[in-house]
């Protein structure tokens, strides 16, 4: 199993062998990865990954697949952003408060470097994958992950794995219309 916890059921068991999926916050092709499993299946995809520590690995993974690698975020708007890199761990954050609580409570190391960042809707005009049957996002900001969301065409969406605080889900649930088909202390899996 790859995902983080039992993520990887619930997707398998809703869906089939062909596919498109967003990967935000890809981080590894094994390694918490709720979209390895699709790729393993046949699906096709798109990856995003800002850390240059975890991007090459997910590039050489995936090299001659149809599943499109990009080394950038995704944010609100689309140019030049402050990151902070955890160093090839699954850490890496646009968010301080996130930073400050993983060195102060664990002594986790970052290095705050700049990456290219863009809106949803300009990374998709980069692809040749449009629509997503399956999206992931995971980009340790709970704000960021539900602003993230809320650019997605939710009706060319099937299913959605959101990293998310328990504060922020009846907002996401709200906002979606959907319903809860799993969760845990890290993500809430939907469907509509």
């Amino acid at each position: 199993m790859y995902s983080q916890r039992l993520e990887e059921k619930y997707i398998l068991d809703y869906f089939g062998n062909e596919g498109t999926f967003l990967d935000i916050g890809a981080y590894h092709p094994e390694t918490f990865s709720n979209t390895r499993a699709l790729f393993d299946r046949g699906w096709s995809g798109i990856c995003v990954e800002p850390s240059p520590n975890c991007y090459p690995t997910l590039k050489e993974f995936y090299k001659d697949s149809n599943v499109e690698v990009y080394n950038c975020a995704v944010g609100n708007e689309t140019g030049v952003i402050e990151f902070y890199d955890s160093n090839g761990d699954a850490l890496s954050s646009t968010d301080t408060d996130h930073v400050k609580l993983w060195e102060k409570n664990y002594g986790s190391v970052f290095s705050k470097i700049t990456v290219e960042c863009f809106t949803l809707n300009d990374l998709i005009e980069k692809s040749k994958h449009k629509n997503f049957d399956f999206v992931s996002i995971d980009v340790e900001n709970d704000r960021l992950g539900i602003d993230i969301l809320k650019q997605l065409d939710l009706e060319k969406v099937d299913m959605i794995c959101l990293e998310c605080g328990y504060q922020h889900r009846e907002e996401v649930k709200l906002y979606t219309d959907w319903h809860e088909v799993y969760s845990n202390a890290e993500n809430i899996l939907m469907i509509k």
